[in-house]
C-alpha cells in the first residue's frame, strides 16, 4: 500500500510570525509564508483551533519564519498548545528549526503529535542558504535532543538545497542513524538554483536504509510525475499531493490510502 497526502483545508499551515522571517533565505525570500494563516498570538491560535475543529478540521502544522538563531519562535505558544491538545482532538505538527532546551521542554509538556525537523549535512549550504552561525553538528545535536526527549520527530532533507546541487545530503542521511520515516523534499527552482537532477535525487534516496519509510514531501518542485513514479518503483511509500499522472499510474498497481493531513502523521 502507498499513501497520498492532501493536507489542504482540513490540515492547514499556520505561521507564528505571519509573513515575517529574520533570514529571508535566497531559495524562499519569505514567499512560502504568504500561503500560511498568520496566528501571531497564543489566544488567536487557541480560538482558531476551536473553530477549526468545529468546521471539520483534523489538525494543523505550526510553523513560521526563522530567527537569527535558526529556529521558529515558539516559546510563547506551548501553554496554549497543551490547552488545544486537552480540549480538542486535533493533531499538531510543528516546525522547530534547531531547538533550544527550553523549546524541547515546551514540546514535551505540550504533548504535540510530531515535529518536522530539517537535517542539513553541509556547512557551505548553511552559510550560503541560511547565513547563520551554526554547523551540521548543531543540526545533529538538535535532532538527537528531540529524539532523547521522547518527542516524535520526523526528519526532512531537501535535496539540492544549495542551488540545486548535491552538497551534504548523503552526510545528512548518515547523521539521522536510520529513522523510521524520512521526508525527502527538493529545491523548488527560482532565481536561486536550478532543477534538481533525477539522478541526484535518487542518489540520496538510494542512500537511505531499507528500514526507513520514504515520503516525497510537500516542499518540492511539482509537475515531475516521472520522478514521482520512479520513486514509487524504488520503494517510496507516500507522496504529498502527487501529480494526476502519478495517481493514474499508481491506481493500476497499488492499494492507495488517501489522507487529509501532514505526511508525518
Amino acid at each position: 500500500m502507498i499513501k497520498f497526502y492532501y493536507p489542504r483545508e482540513r490540515f492547514p499551515s499556520l505561521s507564528v510570525t505571519g509573513e515575517s522571517c529574520a533570514l529571508s533565505c535566497p531559495h524562499c525570500e519569505g514567499r512560502f509564508l504568504h500561503g500560511m494563516k498568520a496566528v501571531t498570538e497564543p489566544e488567536e491560535l487557541y480560538y482558531f483551533a476551536l473553530e477549526h475543529e468545529g468546521a471539520g478540521g483534523s489538525g494543523f502544522l505550526l510553523s513560521g519564519g526563522f530567527t537569527k538563531a535558526g529556529r521558529v519562535p515558539l516559546e510563547s505558544f506551548f501553554k496554549v498548545l497543551r490547552r488545544i491538545k486537552e480540549n480538542t482532538s486535533l493533531e499538531i505538527n510543528i516546525h522547530t528549526g534547531i531547538p533550544s532546551e527550553e523549546v524541547i521542554e515546551g514540546l514535551v509538556t505540550s504533548n504535540i503529535d510530531a515535529v518536522s525537523y530539517d537535517m542539513i549535512g553541509s556547512k557551505e549550504t548553511i552559510d550560503r542558504v541560511y547565513g547563520i552561525n551554526v554547523s551540521p553538528e548543531d543540526y545533529r545535536r538538535g535532532y538527537n535532543m528531540l529524539r532523547e526527549s521522547g518527542v516524535p520527530v520526523i526528519p526532512h532533507i531537501t535535496v539540492g538545497l544549495n542551488r540545486g546541487e548535491l552538497d551534504g545530503e548523503l552526510k545528512a542521511v548518515d547523521m539521522l542513524e536510520t529513522p523510521s520515516k524520512l521526508v525527502l523534499n527538493s529545491l523548488i527552482p527560482s532565481g536561486f538554483g536550478k532543477r534538481v537532477k533525477k539522478d541526484d535525487f535518487f542518489a540520496v534516496m538510494d542512500h537511505v536504509s531499507e528500514k526507513t519509510e520514504i515520503i516525497l514531501g510537500c516542499m518540492r518542485e511539482r509537475g515531475r510525475s516521472g520522478l514521482e513514479i520512479q520513486a514509487l518503483e524504488r520503494g517510496a511509500t507516500g507522496i504529498v499531493v502527487p501529480s494526476n499522472e502519478t495517481v493514474d499510474w499508481a491506481e493500476d498497481r497499488f492499494d492507495i490510502k488517501r489522507s487529509e493531513k501532514c505526511c508525518v502523521l
